[in-house]
């Protein structure tokens, strides 16, 4: 299956819109870029502090506004990341040597990627019980808001027999089907109507891929400078 990136270089063909189509799969490369002013990011009073940590630059950046802007931000930060990954030794990467998502905790570069599998699956699944008519269980089933610490410590768990390209290649198809998805809804329905209590989907979308995949990218850059491996 091809990567993210590989289908970045492949442009089929370019739309009125600004989009240009990859490879006839959802992954969307805009070819302008958009400067929406800065906007605080909603909060919910009881979210722990894994929350606050996983989104602490979400304020440094440009917010999404509409379903083209989400598309770059996600295209954008994923292939940052993934940039990062590049010269980082394998030997490295099972090392819990990261700050991690709760306080006082280290993680390794593959739990930060299955933390990312694991969000990124898990708007999947709401988007898939809401469309059936079931009833979600938010954040997911089992816990809530103000235990996102230990539901970090759960997506550790369920990708942690997984080795570091294993888990690559899943954050790749995650973040296709993410792009799918998105591409799949319109502006309406992504951000001019109310999804999940006062969040639209969009913004709902964004908080759990986009802004985790830039802090992502963050966090790799710093523990590398302190490798020295930039």
């Amino acid at each position: 299956m091809p990567t993210a990136n590989t289908i970045l270089a492949k442009v089929l063909a370019q739309c009125s819109s600004g989009l240009v189509i990859i490879n006839k799969q959802l992954l969307y490369l805009l070819t302008f870029v958009i400067s929406p002013p800065i906007a605080n990011v909603p909060t919910v009073s009881n979210r722990d502090s894994g929350r606050q940590n996983r989104h602490k630059n979400t304020m440094e950046m440009a917010v999404p506004k509409e379903k083209h802007e989400l598309q770059k931000a996600i295209v954008d930060n994923y292939k940052k990341l993934t940039n990062e990954f590049a010269n980082i030794p394998i030997h490295l990467t099972n090392k819990k040597e990261l700050e991690g998502h709760t306080k006082n905790t280290l993680m390794s570069i593959e739990n930060l990627i299955a933390y990312l599998v694991g969000w990124g699956q898990l708007v999947l699944k709401w988007n898939d019980r809401k469309s059936e008519g079931l009833e979600v269980d938010f954040p997911e089933t089992g816990f809530k808001w103000n235990e996102l610490g230990l539901l970090a410590q759960k997506f550790y768990n369920d990708y942690e027999k997984d080795d570091f390209k294993t888990l690559t290649e899943k954050l790749d198809k995650t973040t296709n089907e993410i792009l799918k998805l998105i591409e799949s809804k319109t502006n309406v329905e992504l951000y001019e109507m109310a999804w999940y209590d006062k969040w639209t989907f969009g913004k709902m979308i964004q908080l759990n891929t986009s802004s985790p995949l830039k802090n992502a990218k963050d966090r790799i850059r710093k523990w590398k400078k302190t490798k020295q491996l930039n």
